[in-house]
């Protein structure tokens, strides 16, 4: 294991739990590209820059207050690291267009971040939007009873 490859996998984790756990800016300015991309498929706007990705982390916690990130796995090559993530809270202000809702939320993810002089410079996001809306009852609950899967 490529020594770069140890290291990015720390930084990932506390990008992960303090930066966006916590809120913590300093977390976000030390290790992430002022010219960040961050592609969403369920975020019609990619986030730019580091600034534009402490926005998003202060919004997620004004709607969710009592967030916690949970780091489930960690994996890395030659200069992307692959994040599996999980994330838990409750739902009091306004986040992707949908009101405060007072439900629970808990969902997983996964991001893949690439480095370039030790900095994240871009990171694709892969997350449980259907289920997040669910939770907060934005969209009605599935049948799955009858699904031949789980039989």
């Amino acid at each position: 294991m490529h020594h770069n490859q140890e290291n990015y996998k720390d930084i990932a984790r506390r990008l992960m739990e303090e930066g966006f756990g916590k809120n913590n800016a300093q977390v976000v300015d030390q290790h992430v590209d002022s010219n960040l991309k961050s592609h969403d498929p369920s975020n019609p706007q990619d986030i730019r820059g580091s600034e534009g990705l402490k926005q998003f982390i202060s919004q997620l916690h004004r709607a969710f207050p009592d967030l916690k990130y949970k780091v489930e796995g960690l994996s890395a090559e030659e200069d992307t690291v692959t994040c599996r993530w999980s994330v838990s809270g409750t739902h009091r202000g306004e986040m992707f267009n949908q009101p405060a809702s007072g439900k629970r939320i808990n969902i997983t993810g996964t991001d893949v971040l690439r480095f370039s002089n030790g900095k994240v410079v871009e990171v694709w996001a892969c997350w449980d939007a259907l289920g997040f809306y669910q939770q907060i009852g934005a969209i009605p609950e599935m049948e799955s009873a009858d699904s031949p899967y789980n039989r």
